[in-house]
């Protein structure tokens, strides 16, 4: 058990490092598409990122988490990796053979028939091939407990695709089709790498048994990630449909600002809280205890929110060009939507103990047909902040839906409002910033009125009594204790 507990301690961190790395270059990313595609190329771009999203699920179709799944259950684990990347490869390829012939109509659908854009298609269906055979071999040295070798690999694809954008962006001046080869050279770089570093246990077979298995539990996941593909990128063919390309630029860089809060602390907290709520609910004091969680996540989720609301205008300055200022504008309703989503994790937890995983996805295809209907009709009135409040509204409805549902199963004895009275302090204050802070030209300036806020943030936490100074300070010390 120790020894179990060790390599999951040293999978976070390593995790959990390598995902700041990730976000940093991502971030570095920004400035050398938005200094070399014009807005209009920009959202194109952020446009043919979401459609090859789409068409990794297409082709994996759940087979690397039915690898996960069946890992420990099968005697030869080899056999089993063998399986799922030799049927994704016939799998993807069939995929290829498909979108390479109706590309034209795709084209035509969503890129108003350019001819260029067919090419751009059938790029991005081959990076999504390697993608998903990379994904096959990731998840493999992650149930190896190899953390560093599944993060190293993730991010050399990242640092490839990084200095290749700059040769084909920045120097060739090359524009969309120079972003998407780096985006395939390097996954193909990567895939050779893994696929020689793993040749000698490579054989061409696939096991039917295992096959069965993988697709089944996969298969079974499909729905609720393509619903939540919906919840999280469908937004983007209707702000380029209803309003332009440009508009999607600008709501791309609020996204990639405002999703910050989740591989910074969402996820994080996401990984340590799931392996501690199915040991917790089964002891006596266990409700008490995923409560104080609950109370964790929120002051700090909040917290997290408010920072990214009032930094997001400094960070679009520093990361894009002024065309893209408005964008900060947006950054505050990302946040909160990801914070709301990240509430689903309580809120559900009934179902996850009941195992009532068809409600769980039926939940989450709800929300993405709401959010599909909101879109429509906000859009148009409100313009891309109209795609922001539908998806905060989408995952409110789920919390909804999770809340009533999970109740029966287990109950935590929280309200659904429960959490946005942590909003209080975050509305009054960035009031503050809005009227009297964003209009500032000088940036430092802004940061240090930013830094007060923050400051003031934390006294009215402890004035309006949602914490106390005991409660930072052994948050503070238990911070410190686990860097040291």
């Amino acid at each position: 058990m120790k020894s179990d507990s060790k390599k999951l301690a040293s999978s976070g961190a390593v995790y959990f490092i390598f995902s700041i790395l990730t976000q940093v270059i991502n971030m570095l990313l920004i400035p050398l598409y938005t200094n070399n595609l014009s807005q209009m190329e920009y959202g194109k771009y952020e446009l043919l990122n979401t459609i090859q999203q789409l068409l990794g699920l297409a082709i994996t179709i759940g087979v690397y988490s039915g690898l996960k799944r069946f890992y420990y259950e099968v005697e030869n684990k080899n056999a089993l990796r063998n399986t799922a990347l030799n049927f994704s490869f016939l799998w993807g390829s069939i995929i290829f053979g498909f979108i390479y012939f109706i590309s034209p109509n795709i084209s035509q659908y969503i890129f108003n028939g350019e001819q260029i854009a067919i090419e751009y298609i059938r790029v991005i269906v081959v990076s999504s091939l390697l993608t998903c055979l990379i994904s096959i071999y990731v998840s493999f040295y992650e149930m190896e407990f190899k953390a560093f070798r599944a993060a190293v690999t993730q991010l050399t694809i990242l640092i490839i695709t990084f200095c290749l954008a700059f040769y084909f962006i920045a120097i060739n001046q090359e524009g969309i089709m120079g972003a998407l080869k780096s985006i395939l050279i390097a996954n193909l770089i990567v895939f050779i790498i893994l696929f020689i570093s793993n040749f000698k246990t490579y054989k061409i077979q696939i096991h039917m048994k295992y096959l069965k298995d993988m697709l089944y539990y996969g298969g079974g996941l499909l729905l609720g990630q393509v619903s939540a593909w919906v919840l999280n990128l469908i937004d983007r063919f209707f702000i380029k449909g209803l309003i332009s390309y440009s508009a999607v630029g600008i709501y791309s860089i609020s996204y990639k600002i405002g999703m910050l809060i989740n591989p910074v602390f969402i996820a994080p907290f996401a990984q340590v809280f799931t392996s501690f709520k199915f040991k917790a609910y089964k002891e006596i004091d266990g409700k008490d205890k995923i409560k104080k969680m609950f109370h964790i996540y929120n002051i700090i989720g909040c917290f997290c929110v408010f920072g990214l609301s009032i930094f997001g205008k400094i960070g679009v300055n520093i990361l894009a060009t002024k065309e893209y200022l408005e964008a900060y504008k947006i950054i505050p309703l990302i946040a909160i939507s990801y914070f709301i989503w990240g509430i689903g994790q309580f809120y559900s937890l009934g179902l996850h103990i009941a195992n009532k995983m068809v409600s769980n996805s039926l939940i989450v295809v709800i929300s993405a047909v709401v959010n599909i209907v909101l879109n429509i009709v906000l859009i148009p009135i409100m313009g891309i902040n109209g795609a922001a409040v539908a998806t905060i509204i989408a995952y409110m409805i789920a919390n909804i839906f999770y809340y009533y549902f999970s109740e029966k199963y287990y109950s935590l004895g929280l309200g659904i409002f429960y959490p946005y009275k942590y909003f209080a302090v975050y509305v009054l204050l960035y009031g503050v910033y809005y009227y009297f802070i964003s209009s500032l030209e000088n940036l430092y300036v802004e940061f240090f009125w930013n830094v007060i806020l923050c400051a003031a943030y934390i006294v009215l936490l402890i004035a309006f009594r949602f914490t106390n100074v005991q409660e930072i300070k052994v948050f503070l010390n238990t911070m410190l204790h686990k860097k040291k």
